[in-house]
């Protein structure tokens, strides 16, 4: 019994070592709700009602990062980030466990690297721009990959201004299954500025340009995959609250991008040219509620220079019950146009309530 004890004893010692020299932080977010849909004739053959737990960027996700200080300024850190279905306690049936990122890397005066699958430079310049949860949370503001698989990062930030690039093997920013076979190479560069340029006014810009590596076959043409774009959005203080105006564009060609979500019906599209448009305004008021409104479109020609347009337009309000836990409640209204046809066009409405709490 004794030595049973001493032996709990030295291994509870050399765990608390372990503890002390790597910080490890548990992180999440929980967000489940009911949603409502009304569909046009056009896509009357849509669910109309549904609980969902969530699985976009910004419902449920579950994530674990980790530092370590090895001296001299250099840090090992490690991030490994899922998302899932609150309803059913499931990923995507399409999504790795870790399909958010799983990096490791390197951190110090000279910025950030790592190595693996995160988000590519697009999705950094421009997102976060958009608010909206369920029902508002229609992905118009880009083509490209939000994602490079088998990639080599880099970041750095300092005194408001960022800089990032990332690259990565032949074949591999989509996924592990062409690597080193077919495609070349995916990369990305952004740039971006991010504080006060006076009257309490914080300033917020960047640009990014992305090719993901691979090639769609449009029309008889092998198109690229690339994208460019920007944002630029301001935050000004009024009566104790704060008010954010922003816009978001951008351009790319090639790529394989659904016009809407899934929620509408619509199929992934191969496409010649694909513009987004985003602008947004939100406001604080008080200390615990926000609004917003928000304008999403996206026009493009596919294969056989058919035309289509989506457009979204949602509001949207968050109470906060605590610094962790919010209610919320979101509307929006979307028309879909696409000459390929009459089961591609049509109107939806739809409106959503719900409960997240961050860990």
């Amino acid at each position: 019994m004794k030595k049973t004890l001493v032996a709990l004893a030295v291994l509870g010692s050399f765990a608390g070592v372990a503890s002390a020299a790597t910080s490890v932080t548990l992180y999440g977010t929980v967000d489940a709700g009911y949603e409502g849909w009304s569909y046009g004739k056009d896509l009357s053959n849509r669910d109309n009602t549904f609980v969902q737990g969530g699985t976009s960027e910004s419902n449920s996700n579950f994530g674990i990062k980790g530092q370590e200080d090895l001296g001299n300024g250099l840090s090992a850190i490690f991030k490994l980030e899922g998302r899932f279905g609150a309803d059913v306690g499931a990923i995507d049936s399409d999504d790795s466990f870790f399909h958010r990122e799983a990096t490791v890397g390197l951190k110090g005066s000279f910025g950030e690297v790592k190595i693996g699958r995160a988000k590519s430079q697009m999705e950094l310049a421009l997102g976060g721009i958009v608010p909206g949860h369920r029902v508002a949370d229609v992905d118009l503001y880009s083509v490209a990959l939000t994602r490079h698989s088998n990639g080599l990062f880099y970041s750095y930030d300092n005194a408001g201004f960022s800089f990032g690039a990332d690259v990565t093997t032949k074949g591999g920013a989509a996924d592990n299954a062409t690597e080193g076979v077919s495609g070349k190479v995916g990369y990305g560069a952004r740039l971006g500025y991010a504080g006060q340029v006076g009257g309490g006014v914080t300033l917020l810009a960047r640009a990014a340009y992305q090719n993901d590596g691979t090639t769609t076959v449009v029309a008889g043409d092998a198109v690229k995959n690339q994208e460019w774009g920007g944002l630029l959005a301001a935050v000004v203080p009024y009566a104790n609250n704060a008010l954010t105006v922003g816009v978001a564009y951008a351009q790319g060609k090639g790529a394989a991008s659904d016009l809407v979500d899934a929620k509408f019906g619509l199929g992934r599209i191969a496409t010649k040219k694909a513009r987004t448009l985003s602008a947004v305004i939100a406001s604080t008021i008080g200390s615990n509620d926000s609004v917003y409104v928000k304008y999403q479109q996206r026009k493009g020609t596919t294969a056989g220079a058919t035309d289509y347009n989506g457009n979204v337009w949602a509001a949207g309000y968050s109470h906060d019950l605590s610094k962790r836990t919010s209610v919320y409640a979101d509307v929006a209204y979307a028309t879909i146009k696409n000459t390929g046809g009459p089961e591609n066009k049509g109107t939806a409405t739809g409106y959503s309530v719900g409960l997240a709490h961050n860990f």
